[in-house]
This record gives C-alpha cells, structure tokens and sequence, in this order.
C-alpha cells in the first residue's frame, strides 16, 4: 500500500535552558558534558546546522556516547510501548539552543532514521540570539563542558 512511508514514531526536541524547556515529557539528554562552541569566538554566532560548530561538537569526547545512549532509550521504549502509541520524545538540551543541542538532535535523527524509525526533529531555539553570558553549564563541570 504505502511501502515507502515510514511513520512517525519519534520526536526530537532541541532547546536552550536559558530559553526555557518544552513543555514534553519524555527523554532528556543533556549536552552540558560536551565542549561549548559558543566558548569559541569563531563558532559562537553559527549553529549546530554550520560544519565546524558540527565537527567540534562531534568530535568531543563523550559525544559518541551520548548519541548511542539515546538511540538505545528510544529503541527501549519503542519495543515496550503499547503499539498503538508508540510514540516517543527526545528533548535534547544545552545552554543557549543553537550549538550543541542542534548538533545532537540531528544526529540521533539521522541514526534512527539508519534504523528505519520515523522521525521529526524541532530546534526551538536555533534562531534566538546569542545569549553572550552563558554562565558555566548548570554548575557541574564535567570536564570537557566548557
């Protein structure tokens, strides 16, 4: 019937704290233990959609494990949701909504999608301006945060 459709099942969410979370429950992967593009001058008035900001994010240790670790949430919930409602989602969420949370977002999608999952993905806050003072990442240092 409709062989190439896939439906959407998942629902990706990236957002800046310093904006304000969705209004969504699901899960929640938190960016802060990634190097924050914004501390670079170069990078700070690009987004997560611009290579280098990309490649930074991904390159950063940690990032790998992040990624896999959403992948096996959403596939989790996936096989233990009722199949009539097997809908799921993701808020991803760093600082400012335009750097690592956009980066993360996308690549979980674009992994789910090599998975045959459905999936749409929302930046809500790719296009507010750049918060200038960041402060430090919910006060944790992680080591490669900032």
């Amino acid at each position: 019937m409709n062989e190439g459709l896939v439906l959407v099942k998942v629902t990706i969410h990236s957002f800046g704290h310093l904006h304000g979370m969705p209004r969504r429950s699901g899960i929640y992967l938190d960016t802060a233990v990634l190097r924050n593009p914004h501390d670079d001058p170069t990078m700070r008035y690009l987004t997560g959609r611009d290579s280098p900001v990309r490649e930074h994010v991904l390159g950063t240790q940690g990032a790998a494990e992040v990624l896999a670790d959403g992948v096996e949430q959403v596939e989790t919930l996936l096989r233990l949701y009722d199949p009539r409602d097997r809908r799921v989602d993701v808020l991803v969420g760093c600082q400012g909504g335009r750097h690592r949370s956009v980066v993360i977002a996308d690549e979980l999608a674009a992994l789910l999608r090599l998975r045959g999952i459905g999936v749409e993905v929302f930046h809500h806050h790719i296009d507010r301006p750049v918060v200038e003072d960041q402060g430090d990442d919910h006060g944790d240092d992680h080591g490669g945060g900032r």
